[in-house]
């Protein structure tokens, strides 16, 4: 059977023409270049946003469901300025977040070789994005109608920008390390486990090799992309100026801490053979 195969193939011609589209072909990579539906979503949400901040200039209407039993009410309330801008901000950090998750999805390296980034990542591409654009527009359309019909209006938009703000930050710093991957002894080459680096970067200044013994020394370089997470007790500390209620601030320290020390120490944790004294200034 196999040399059926080899004998019909060798019979096979082709024309100079024939031969050229195949080489283009083979250049480009095979694939079309797909549409995407990037460029609608940041429209999308203008549209959206300004439509729904005319609703709240609209006087209040009353909305009256009878049952057999009792009459039930619904208010529309008209929003005060307070927690339109409130909306606003956290509108503004949905779409931070939700830029920053596509770039993490395409640029962070670590993450390229798993299946659920990869099934993400063919959702990128027409005609799976419009379910990505209908998912900023649901979440959009849930802060709005939270902030006209829930009794704790205020407090339900604030809980809704600490989420955002919450994941703003903890995107930013994945896509800082988007080059990193575990660290490993600059010596032998064991890489540690990601228990072994959260345990190695409390020590300061010297730590050793579990496999070979030999002196390893954090990598200022990279330490320093923790920085974002020093920000995060400042930017707390602001919010209590804008109003915002006293749990939030705690809530987004606590849970960015936990997080970064999970998510981000394992690779912003990297050794060197080099000293604290011989390593080069940073600035």
């Amino acid at each position: 059977m196999r040399h059926e195969w080899k004998d019909e193939l060798e019979r096979l011609q082709l024309t100079d023409i024939q031969k050229t589209r195949m080489i283009t072909h083979v250049r480009s990579g095979g694939k079309r270049k797909k549409k995407s539906f990037v460029p609608i979503i940041g429209p999308a949400f203008v549209i959206l946003a300004l439509f729904l901040i005319w609703l709240t200039i609209q006087p209040g209407t009353n909305y009256k469901t009878a049952s057999q039993d009792t009459a039930k009410e619904l208010l529309f309330q008209p929003l005060n300025l307070e927690i339109i801008l409130w909306i606003t901000a956290t509108l503004m950090l949905m779409m931070g977040s939700y830029t920053l998750f596509i770039l993490n999805c395409l640029k962070v390296k670590r993450w390229q070789h798993r299946p659920v980034i990869q099934k993400v990542q063919r959702m990128f591409k027409f005609p799976k994005m419009i379910w990505l654009v209908l998912s900023v527009l649901l979440l959009q359309a849930i802060v709005w109608i939270g902030a006209f019909y829930l009794p704790y209006r205020l407090l339900f938009v604030q809980g809704m920008f600490s989420i955002f703000l919450i994941a703003l930050i903890l995107l930013i710093q994945i896509y800082l390390t988007r080059d990193l991957f575990q660290p490993h002894c600059p010596h032998c080459g064991e890489v540690f486990t990601k228990k072994q680096a959260r345990n190695k970067a409390t020590r300061a200044f010297k730590e050793t090799c579990d496999e070979c013994g030999e002196l390893i020394y954090p990598d200022r370089k990279v330490v320093q992309k923790q920085a974002p997470f020093y920000m995060i007790a400042p930017i707390c500390i602001a919010l209590q100026w804008t109003g915002i209620h006293g749990v939030y601030p705690l809530s987004i320290l606590f849970i960015t801490g936990i997080s970064t020390i999970f998510l981000i120490v394992p690779y912003t944790t990297q050794f060197t053979k080099e000293s604290d004294d011989q390593q080069p200034p940073l600035w």
